[in-house]
């Protein structure tokens, strides 16, 4: 978030949009100690849109996940299936079911409140999340895909999108140009003295 203030050289407000900020932008002279540390003590990150929606939208449906967790512990009702004359999907064991569900929705909430305190470790914690919302579940229902030609493709489609899941958040999170200025911001805040922000 942006911040005002004024150079005690040249007498000018200039808005600090990000940090470090050794210097006045109007004058170029270096501020002082005390006034780069008042600025960052009161500096506030800017979130990229993007990781502001998962923060909101892991709220609400984290919450949502673990009040419904309980059902996901009752075995599927496939009875509208049968009556279409259409083979069931394959599910996982009820209690798998239930934990995983606990799993995903404990996640969500997890990143997404590092997120909304500005923790550089949200960074690791959103590919913990992808990596239970996607891969488990695949690895846990092999076992009943492979028993068909239809299964064995459906399990080759499921693991090859997880997989572009995982390689995508990766590459967005420390590669993309707005989550690596927003991480580095964070780092710098952490301990100044760091290397990985500059």
């Amino acid at each position: 978030m942006s911040h005002s203030c004024i150079c005690p050289n040249c007498g000018k407000a200039f808005t600090v949009k990000s940090v470090p900020t050794l210097t006045c932008p109007l004058c170029g002279s270096d501020l002082p100690s005390e006034l780069i540390a008042e600025l960052e003590s009161s500096y506030v990150p800017v979130r990229p849109f993007s990781l502001a929606i998962q923060m909101w939208l892991g709220f609400l449906v984290g919450f949502m996940m673990l009040i419904m967790s309980p059902s996901a512990f009752q075995p599927p009702d496939d009875q509208i299936f049968t009556l279409l004359g259409i083979p069931p999907p394959p599910h996982i064991a009820p209690v798998l079911a239930g934990i995983l569900m606990i799993f995903k929705g404990a996640s969500l909430l997890w990143s997404s409140y590092s997120l909304y305190r500005h923790e550089l470790r949200s960074r690791t914690l959103l590919l913990v999340m992808m990596f239970i919302f996607t891969v488990p579940e695949t690895v846990l229902l092999a076992p009943s895909l492979a028993r068909s030609d239809y299964g064995r493709m459906l399990f080759v489609a499921t693991a090859v999108t997880s997989l572009v899941c995982l390689i995508l958040a990766y590459w967005y999170l420390f590669y993309g140009k707005r989550a690596v200025a927003y991480y580095n911001t964070l780092a710098y805040l952490e301990d100044p003295e760091r290397k990985e922000w500059q």
